[in-house]
Formats: structure tokens, C-alpha cells, sequence
């Protein structure tokens, strides 16, 4: 189930006034009954990696090969902060943009592969991917497949400009 659907399934339940508990078994039947759709006419999860996010495409950054402690700089000059999800082969730097008005929050995400070493080894090469953007929702976690705000949208990409500038200042290149 996307997050959107299990908030839609909660919003339901509120209107129909149900208690905790009945919302609970109403779930877990919602959930089943779902679970048995998907069987039935073989319907795959969407994988995180198929998911149709905001991808900022034909930047300067993916296929980068940089060494991890100057790319820990980088990102750290401009405000990435490395994501506390990262494992000894993956890295994913974000960038969090929250608005009081609405409580909305959004990360805007440049995902890395070690290619040489392991993430925070000496010898560490990071390989960078796509930027891309998401949008979190409590308790749910990060749905990708939204409408993000223009003002978001230029924001992330007046900071991946300011990224590509501090590439080429190291003479860094992306390689294909």
C-alpha cells in the first residue's frame, strides 16, 4: 500500500466515527483483502527504485566519481546532511525543507554507491546518482510520487547549480 492509500483509508475511517479498535480490525481486513487483490491478479508491489519520483534529470552530479571525505565536504557546505540510513555500500545525502504553515516536509535527496571501499573508509570513491525529491508524511515515511511546490522545485535546483559549480572548481567530471 502507497502512503497515500493508507491515508485515504484513515481519512474514511474518521468519517465513519469508528473507534480505535474497530479502525484497527477494519485495517487489518483492508489489508488483507487488499493482499489478496494483489494475488489475484498479480499485481507487484512498487519497488522504491520504480516509483515515479521527482528525478532532476541532465544535472552535472550523477556519474560523478568523487573521493567520500571531499564529498563529505561538499554536501556539507551546502547543507546536504548525510542521511542517517546510509550502510557500507550506499550513502543518500538530504536537504530538508519544512513550512510551518501547512506542516508540510520535503527532502530533497542526492543518493551515492561506494565504488572503491566502504562508505567512511579512508579509501572510499562514491559514485553519485540522480537528485530527486520526496515529500514525508507522519508516521508513514516518504512518498515520492507527488506534486511538489514550484518554490521547492527551484530551491532544489538553485542548490544542485551550487553543487555542480563546487565540482568543477575540483575538476570533477561525471563518468559514464
Amino acid at each position: 500500500m502507497t502512503v497515500r492509500t493508507i491515508i485515504k483509508m484513515e481519512e474514511f475511517f474518521e468519517k465513519l466515527g469508528l473507534s480505535d479498535r474497530q479502525e484497527r480490525i477494519a485495517s487489518l481486513r483492508f489489508s488483507s483483502l487488499f493482499s489478496k487483490i494483489q494475488k489475484r491478479y498479480k499485481l507487484n508491489r512498487i519497488k522504491i527504485g520504480e516509483v515515479n519520483r521527482l528525478k532532476f534529470a541532465e544535472t552535472k552530479i550523477e556519474s560523478v566519481e568523487i573521493p567520500f571525505k571531499t564529498l563529505e565536504q561538499v554536501m556539507a557546505m551546502y547543507g546536504m546532511i548525510r542521511g542517517g540510513q546510509w550502510d557500507y555500500q550506499r550513502v543518500t545525502y538530504d536537504f530538508k525543507f519544512e513550512f510551518a504553515h501547512d506542516g508540510s516536509v520535503y527532502y530533497f535527496r542526492i543518493p551515492g554507491t561506494a565504488i572503491v571501499g566502504e562508505i567512511e573508509g579512508r579509501d572510499c570513491v562514491v559514485k553519485l546518482g540522480y537528485p530527486y525529491l520526496g515529500r514525508h508524511y507522519y508516521p508513514h515515511g516518504v512518498e515520492y510520487n507527488e506534486e511538489f511546490p514550484e518554490n521547492v522545485v527551484t530551491k532544489c535546483k538553485e542548490r544542485i547549480s551550487l553543487i555542480e559549480s563546487a565540482f568543477e572548481e575540483l575538476e570533477l567530471k561525471p563518468v559514464f
